[in-house]
């Protein structure tokens, strides 16, 4: 059996398994395995320990991956059955985020995962996809959550700058506009056949109805459990019109967005792919927002329309 010990100072009668490299017991949690983990215990008198939104459910969720994902590292084992959870860090994280994106000389990104407080509120999966690899998709790029995650295209590179769109707005049913921004990163990314760049649509570029382009991500299957390998799906452009009637509770979309997708569902992904580039014949024509729904019928994917916002990105480029 376990020994334990009481810390008086910071949370009385909370109880530690030894050893504990820990100086307080946080209200509501124990500790274990040399302080990596916590777990769930009884709330605390004052009710600090009580974890009650679906919120909080959902990042215990996906901490269980990214403890499978460090355990594997260290033993050289398959983790199963992760039961604990560690919430510590990802819940002091504020304006990070966890995106995927393009790049070209910086990178081109949505802007709303930005917001200043980590949002989960929509499932993220992708759904009805196929595998894919990193060669197919080499302008793909994972940001890490405060090193909470697996990189997508194998290499690490420290964000110094981040410029989003000044008309950015994030409404409160979670639709957003102007939802692009720029990244700098500290180093130049070394090309080889799993980092390359992708074009850009140009300024003015109408996308074509019906033409399909793809999306690529690492978001959440139906299963709910964070895959290690790339999906993808290939999805057919929607005409303004029809985008605009089914999204009429939006007035139809912003001028600067397209939607692509089918009327009926059955291809989508949500917020673990946002950020992700829709590309058609080689060229990026958009980045998926945070807005609609995972593959559900009479919900298309909304796009930041690149090509709207050539003249935005051309222009920091230039003064950056």
């Amino acid at each position: 059996m376990a020994k334990t010990k009481t810390i008086s100072k910071g949370c009385p009668k909370c109880e530690l398994q030894v050893p504990v490299a820990c100086k307080a017991c946080p209200c509501g949690h124990s500790f274990f395995n040399a302080r990596r983990n916590s777990m769930k215990s009884p709330p605390s008198p004052d009710g600090s320990g009580a974890m009650k939104t679906r919120r909080t459910n959902r990042i215990k969720r996906r901490i269980n991956y990214y403890d499978a994902l460090e355990y594997d590292k260290q033993t050289k084992k398959t983790a199963k059955n992760v039961e604990s959870i560690s919430i510590v860090k990802i819940l002091k994280v504020n304006k990070m985020m966890k995106l995927f994106a393009l790049f070209v000389s910086s990178v081109v990104v949505t802007a709303d995962p930005l917001r200043s407080n980590l949002d989960l509120k929509n499932s993220a999966r992708i759904v009805g996809g196929n595998n894919a690899v990193i060669e197919d998709f080499p302008y793909q790029v994972n940001f890490l959550l405060d090193k909470l995650d697996e990189c997508g295209g194998g290499s690490l590179h420290t964000v110094v700058q981040v410029i989003r769109h000044e008309d950015y707005k994030l409404f409160k049913n979670g639709y957003t506009i102007n939802d692009i921004a720029l990244v700098e990163v500290e180093t130049l990314f070394v090309f080889d056949k799993t980092r390359q760049p992708v074009l850009l649509f140009d300024k003015g570029e109408q996308v074509e109805v019906n033409s399909f382009g793809s999306v690529a991500g690492f978001g959440l299957t139906e299963s709910e459990i964070y895959p290690q390998n790339l999906s993808s799906i290939s999805i057919p452009i929607m005409l303004k019109n029809k985008c605009d009637e089914l999204y009429d509770s939006l007035h139809g979309l912003h001028q600067g967005q397209f939607c692509a997708g089918y009327e009926e569902g059955g291809l989508g992904f949500c917020a673990g792919d946002i950020g992700s580039p829709f590309v058609v014949n080689g060229r990026a024509a958009g980045l998926a927002t945070n807005f609609s729904g995972c593959g559900l019928p009479k919900y298309p994917r909304i796009f930041t329309n690149i090509s709207y916002y050539r003249s935005w990105i051309d222009g920091k480029l230039s003064t950056e």
